[in-house]
C-alpha cells in the first residue's frame, strides 16, 4: 500500500510540474511569436526550446519577417 501511495503521489507531482511550466512558458512564447511575425528575432536567436518550437510555426505559418539580427549578420559577411 505504501509503494502505491508513493507512485500516485510521484505521478501527481510529475503532472503538476509539467502543467506549472507549460503554463510559464506561454508569456515568453507569446513575446516570441510576436517579435518573429515583426521581425526582431528568429528560430536562430531565441535560447528557450518552447520559443523556438514557436518561432518555427510562425515561420512555417508564412508570418515571419527577415529577423534584423541574422539579416545584419549576412550582410557584414558579404
Amino acid at each position: 500500500m505504501k509503494t502505491l501511495n508513493r507512485w500516485v503521489g510521484l505521478t501527481l507531482m510529475t503532472a503538476l510540474l509539467s502543467l506549472a511550466s507549460n503554463a510559464f512558458a506561454g508569456e515568453c512564447c507569446k513575446k516570441t511569436e510576436d517579435n518573429v511575425k515583426a521581425g526582431k528575432a528568429c528560430a536562430k536567436c531565441v535560447v528557450d526550446q518552447c520559443c523556438k518550437d514557436t518561432a518555427k510555426k510562425v515561420a512555417d505559418k508564412g508570418e515571419a519577417k527577415t529577423c534584423e539580427k541574422c539579416g545584419a549578420k549576412k550582410e557584414e559577411k558579404k
